[in-house]
């Protein structure tokens, strides 16, 4: 008695590059499509012919429930995947999940098999017509119209005795004819084994073992993996993402001689420009330097300066005509800012005498 021909596959090929099916999925769907897809296509490999008819709820809800994701969102992503032609649009349609791309890639499996690659379903709307039955559950969208349980007969894709299509029937039957043929001749080769634990998978052609690696210990060999349009339908399409442009360079740190350039240039014509390059005695100069540190941006010492453009009491307008110079502008900076010299009048009273009096005899170093 023959072994049962085996309609399923324990691994498939998974490349390294994705183009634009796995690119739009991910995009549109982050992780979830990613998950989705590989998973869609480990029930694939795992079931009898690589169909999945989702149109029974009990199989829809199981399918859903392996995705890890909602029915709504679930149904979102196979409706792009039949888009982008990932999936037969006509046979999810009638939801049915099918993958040309996904069973021609496993054509070299099949060929050490001696077994026929299973056939794209037919649906012709009769008693004939194709429906499968796997191991998929339906997590329910109550909501979604399109999505009704299956009436009439339909042929489950998990065989149990059922009648599949007429055209894979008839390959079954020509396949069974051959091997009779073999079995009754003198020389009879040893069927094509393959361990019920699926660690190992002996080709019958050149009798070498190819071994399968089990889950987690890397990737299958490159030499058992043929080009996958499934996975990678853009194989010349490089995935990447134009580098993001370099930072702009930092200014230059602001500095003493900088203040004084800054203070010839936009200081009020009628007070006296600085000598460059600037010099003071050290002890000035460090006062300065201290100035800068704590403010040590252009932008603020120009607004300091552009300030006295407001205030007449510091360019002259007072009693004694007394203009204010580059190092008391460094020492009450913050004040000009706070506004404590704007209104300041410029009117001969003895008030105004003081005020000026006590504004310049805190000192300040000839400019």
């Amino acid at each position: 008695m023959t072994r049962p021909r085996k309609g399923t596959v324990d691994f498939f090929p998974h490349v390294v590059r994705h183009g634009k099916t796995m690119t739009i999925i991910e995009q549109r769907f982050g992780n979830d499509g990613y998950a989705v897809w590989f998973k869609t296509l480990e029930m694939l490999g795992d079931t009898d012919g690589h169909a999945l008819d989702l149109n029974d709820e009990l199989s829809w809800e199981f399918f859903v429930t392996k995705m890890r994701v909602s029915g709504e969102k679930t149904l979102e992503i196979l409706g792009l995947l039949s888009r982008l032609g990932a999936i037969d649009p006509e046979l999810w349609s009638e939801k049915i999940i099918w993958s040309q791309n996904f069973v021609s890639n496993l054509a070299e499996v099949y060929s050490k098999r001696t077994t026929p690659l299973p056939a794209r379903p037919s649906i012709r709307g009769e008693n004939d017509s194709f429906r499968g039955e796997n191991p998929g559950s339906r997590d329910g969208n109550p909501n979604d119209q399109d999505f009704t349980p299956p009436s009439g007969e339909f042929s489950p894709l998990t065989g149990g005795g059922n009648p599949q299509s007429r055209e894979e029937k008839s390959r079954e039957e020509k396949s069974k004819g051959e091997e009779s043929k073999g079995e009754k001749d003198s020389q009879p080769e040893p069927p094509p084994s393959e361990e019920s634990h699926g660690n190992s998978v002996t080709s019958h052609e050149n009798k070498l073992p190819v071994t399968e690696i089990p889950e987690g210990a890397g990737l299958i060999p490159s030499s058992l993996i043929p080009e996958s349009p499934i996975l990678n339908p853009d194989t010349l399409e490089k995935n990447s993402q134009p580098e993001p442009p370099p930072p702009p360079p930092a200014p230059p740190p602001f500095r003493v001689k900088d203040l004084a350039q800054l203070w010839n240039e936009k200081a009020p014509p009628e007070l006296s420009r600085v000598n460059l390059p600037f010099t003071r005695k050290e002890s000035d100069l460090n006062k300065i330097r201290d100035a800068v540190k704590r403010h040590p941006t252009k932008e603020w010492w120009e607004r300091v300066i552009l300030m006295l453009y407001n205030l007449p009491f510091v360019r002259g307008e007072n009693d004694r005509g007394w203009k204010i110079t580059l190092d008391v502008m460094v020492r009450d900076a913050e004040k000009i800012l706070d506004g404590k010299y704007v209104g300041k009048a410029s009117s001969r009273t003895g008030r105004n005498a003081d005020v000026l009096n006590r504004f310049v005899n805190k000192g300040e170093p000839n400019g």
